[in-house]
């Protein structure tokens, strides 16, 4: 269950208002911890990068609230000994375990079908009212169900609560504009290292470079991200007769995010794209042999990412890859090694 607060803050009261959430996690029986982690953190990213809202972590553990209290609307009473002030959301999951049917193995055996569901409850209330603003409730048997739906909580309670903002400041709202098919969410810059194997070391010992990628997610399906990009690799030759190689690598990488808290997600990825590699051949004591060349090649990668959140809008991303430049007669691999900063969109 989650619980934020909002409230005046009264060192910006002269200049803006602004809305301070405060984020308080509880856990219901036979309900994974990392279920509840997800759904969280797809809630608390439509608050996040918004300088109307701040999200504050500090509360008491202690206070005695329970989703079966929550259902019945006889935990408000409990909010003033959570927080001091503001606008509470609670967030919680529920696990039922449910008999679907039955199934025969033998003429002497029965076994049940069982099935999974899982309820998400969502609402949100003033600390000094007797009664919700909002209220959401859904069941799910699928986590990747669950967590679109908690995504799309997370974009209503951004929308309810961002008509409170000042008419002074209404100039200053960006529209949420999202695309059903694909929504920006940030972009990322990294330094990266490469170091090539098998026939790749005939060309280059290693390589350094960096990375450029666009950041988003299909609304469908929040936890799959899709991030087009640009890396550029320059390399140490080991062949005598070669100056320089370069290379470029348009790319486009598909990932699954796994929350493991709100502040750390690990994604496995794969990606494909064309590379476009420069080698010049030409050495001031063979002339005649030498030449320079361009090579143009489908490229495939697969690695897996770290995102660990700094702040409001940056992170620490550590990435490492294991790629090959499929030739006509041979394949370039190497491994790529990066870390950057992601920035929030």
């Amino acid at each position: 269950m989650l619980i934020f607060p909002v409230s005046l803050n009264a060192r910006e009261s002269e200049k803006q208002e602004r809305l301070v959430f405060t984020a308080i996690k509880i856990s219901e029986e036979n309900t994974p911890d990392s279920f509840l982690n997800e759904a969280s953190a797809a809630i608390k990213k439509n608050l996040k990068g918004e300088d109307y809202f701040i999200i504050n972590d500090l509360y008491n553990t202690e206070a005695k609230i329970t989703f079966a209290d929550c259902i019945k609307k006889q935990c408000i009473a409990e909010f003033p000994n959570v927080v001091s002030e503001g606008i509470v959301i609670i967030i919680s999951i529920k696990t039922d375990t449910v008999k679907t049917g039955e199934r025969q193995l033998s003429r002497y055996v029965i076994e049940d079908i069982i099935e999974n569901r899982y309820t998400i409850y969502v609402s949100t209330a003033e600390l000094l009212k007797e009664s919700y603003d909002l209220e959401f409730t859904g069941t799910f048997t699928e986590r990747s169900k669950l967590l679109s739906e908690s995504d799309l909580i997370g974009k209503k309670i951004r929308e309810y609560y961002l008509k409170r903002k000042p008419e002074i400041k209404k100039e200053e709202i960006k529209e949420n504009v999202s695309s059903p098919y694909y929504d920006i969410t940030g972009a990322s810059f990294s330094l990266s290292r490469i170091k090539p194997a098998g026939s790749f070391n005939g060309i280059a010992d290693d390589g350094f470079g960096g990375n450029i990628e666009l950041n988003g997610v299909l609304p469908l399906f929040p936890v799959l991200s899709v991030n087009p990009g640009l890396s550029f690799y320059s390399l140490n030759p080991s062949n005598s007769n070669i100056n320089s190689a370069y290379i470029l690598l348009p790319e486009i990488t598909f990932g699954y995010n796994f929350i493991i808290d709100e502040d750390l997600t690990l994604t496995p990825l794969i990606g494909a794209g064309y590379s476009l590699m420069f080698v010049d051949g030409t050495t001031d004591d063979d002339l005649e042999n030498g030449g320079s060349n361009f090579y143009y090649n489908p490229f495939l990668k697969a690695g897996v990412e770290g995102v660990y959140l700094l702040a409001d809008e940056y992170s620490l991303i550590c990435s490492i890859s294991y790629n090959c430049i499929v030739e006509n007669d041979s394949v370039l691999y190497f491994r790529s090694f990066n870390l950057g900063i992601r920035v929030s969109l």
